[in-house]
């Protein structure tokens, strides 16, 4: 997915700023011969583990606390019978070193996916041209469903080259490939637009596409609004540190352009009327901590060009509090606190080495404490006197971890259903017990 280059590492999920925050399902494995008593009601839960992309993931161990592990059939699925809720959820990835814990779901028909790509890279490339327009900016962008890639030609000669790539068992895309062009303003946003085309256009795997090219003929020069509105920062002790708008087409999104620097709390952007499109804000400001700065985003979906009161609200990120930076003595029954941010949502906290192969463990919860589970058993005991590092990501609008096994998740994050946001703490350091 292929937002703008904050987003792109943001999320994907994750996937823009210097943390990556990989995905993963866990819980803890001891039987409880309770959990079949009389009078107790339980349900069978069935579900699937999934990649970042959909893809099945076979072959790892799910644990549900008071039940034996399974593994994964082919398609990635799962059963487990006679579980009370609410229950503690894991999926042991081994080959990826990682354990995601799921705490306190309810759902009998649970999706949990790993926020990291397993499948094969597929790749497609669109060439062509575009007529030449010095001192002007051109984008060019193929939109397929959810997915888009885009490129500026070259302001001389007009050559495009897009390189489409993409994960998963999908061979090809059918959509439209598109050419908006502008002129820049003194902000360096989009002052006037003069040109628009499109395209039918189907791509394939390991295809080249050659001379999609755009004459004068082929475009219109589209009427134009503008959107703008006012972005609430937590306090005023964040600063806004970026603001971009994108063009919605459908559930897929491009960047049009975007500002850094000192920013102010207003935005208004001058946008072409295309049929059927709308437009999207993100934002993002930081607090300073130490030893890391908190981060707030917001991304608003769905503006109707002409809109002139869109309010983005960005909401206090998370505090990490405990074990304080540079703890030392770090053990399964430590109790990692944090302050909660603002909003409805639900918490990622990743606890990660710092350098070398050691487990890594990410767990989602509503609450605000909770401890590493041992998974020794599995192979992926806390090591002794070893680095690591924790961080938190608070997740909005998200109700419940329910919402987040949910087959809907990780679009919601890649922008493709809506509004959204996340609020991510500092990184406190720590060392493991000896």
């Amino acid at each position: 997915m292929n937002k703008a280059p904050i987003l792109r590492q943001l999320c994907t999920i994750l996937l823009v700023f210097a943390f990556v925050l990989p995905l993963v399902v866990v819980g803890f494995g001891c039987k409880n011969d309770d959990s079949t008593a009389p009078g107790v009601t339980t349900i069978t839960v069935s579900g699937f583990v999934k990649d970042y992309d959909g893809e099945p993931i076979s072959g790892v161990v799910v644990i549900i606390r008071g039940s034996t592990p399974v593994t994964t059939a082919g398609d990635g699925s799962f059963s487990v019978a006679n579980v009370t809720a609410p229950y503690d959820l894991s999926v042991v990835l081994g080959t990826q070193n990682t354990v995601v814990i799921f705490k306190g779901l309810t759902r009998s028909d649970p999706t949990l996916s790993y926020s990291v790509s397993l499948a094969t890279l597929k790749t497609a490339t669109i060439t062509g041209t575009v007529p030449g327009a010095a001192g002007k900016t051109t984008i060019v962008f193929f939109v397929s469903g959810t997915k888009a890639w885009r490129v500026t030609a070259n302001q001389a000669t007009g050559d495009f080259t897009i390189n489409a790539t993409w994960y998963g068992s999908t061979g090809s895309y059918v959509g439209k490939l598109y050419v908006l062009r502008w002129t820049l303003g003194p902000n360096n946003l989009p002052l006037v637009y003069d040109a628009y085309g499109e395209r039918a256009l189907t791509i394939s795997s390991g295809g080249t596409f050659a001379n999609n090219n755009f004459v004068v003929g082929d475009l219109t020069d589209p009427a134009e609004q503008s959107i703008s509105g006012t972005i609430n920062r937590p306090t005023t002790a964040y600063t806004l540190t970026g603001k971009q708008f994108y063009l919605n087409i459908g559930s897929a999104y491009v960047v049009v352009a975007g500002e850094s620097g000192t920013l102010t709390d207003n935005f208004s952007y001058n946008v072409p009327s295309i049929a059927g499109a709308l437009f999207g804000v993100n934002t993002f400001a930081t607090l300073t901590t130490t030893p890391t700065n908190r981060l707030a985003f917001a991304y608003d979906a769905g503006i109707t060009p002409g809109t002139s009161n869109e309010v983005v609200n960005l909401l206090t990120a998370p505090q990490a509090n405990l074990p304080a930076h540079n703890g030392t003595g770090i053990d399964t029954s430590t109790a990692f606190l944090w302050t909660a941010g603002g909003g409805t949502g639900i918490y990622l906290i990743s606890i990660a080495p710092t350098a070398g192969v050691h487990p890594a463990y990410l767990i989602y919860t509503q609450s605000t404490t909770v401890t590493i589970p041992n998974y020794s058993a599995q192979g992926l005991g806390l090591p002794a006197n070893t680095p690591y590092q924790w961080q938190l990501v608070q997740y909005y609008p998200v109700a419940s971890v329910d919402a987040v096994a949910s087959p809907t998740f990780l679009s919601l994050f890649r922008g493709n259903q809506g509004d959204y946001g996340f609020g991510i703490s500092e990184i406190f350091a720590f060392t493991t017990k000896p």
